[in-house]
């Protein structure tokens, strides 16, 4: 099943306020802007990889979650770390918009969830 998150932005026009993000079947990250309103949503306005691209780190059957740290928006996702032979861990890694690891976790937890205030934001998973 595909992971998916999304971020509402009350400073975008209503036609791109919600980013729509999703894990892809190549373990990459896509995004859709959405309408924020009733209204069609805009045309083209989404971004992804295509088939020539290399291949992602966003584990399989991975949750996304995303949220906000001082206006700064991130997506968060369990990740799969650079490893000789199979990993045995799984990585807690901001995956938008810059990809930087933030802790291990077993193989077998990939729930994730983000909160955050206007100064503060916090990473929940299970280990």
């Amino acid at each position: 099943m595909t992971a998916v998150s999304a971020i509402f932005d009350p400073a975008m026009p209503d036609e791109t306020s919600i980013s729509l993000f999703s894990s892809t079947s190549t373990a990459q990250l896509s995004v859709a802007l959405k309408n924020g309103t009733d209204g069609p949503d805009p045309d083209v306005k989404a971004f992804g990889p295509s088939e020539s691209d290399y291949g992602g780190v966003i584990a399989q059957q991975s949750q996304l979650a995303s949220g906000s740290f001082r206006g700064f928006r991130v997506v968060v996702a369990a990740t799969v770390p650079r490893a000789e032979g199979r990993p045995t861990t799984n990585q807690i890694s901001i995956v938008s918009p810059v990809y930087q690891g933030l802790a291990s976790n077993t193989l077998e937890n990939k729930k994730i969830a983000v909160s955050n205030s206007d100064t503060s934001a916090w990473i929940y998973f299970l280990e």
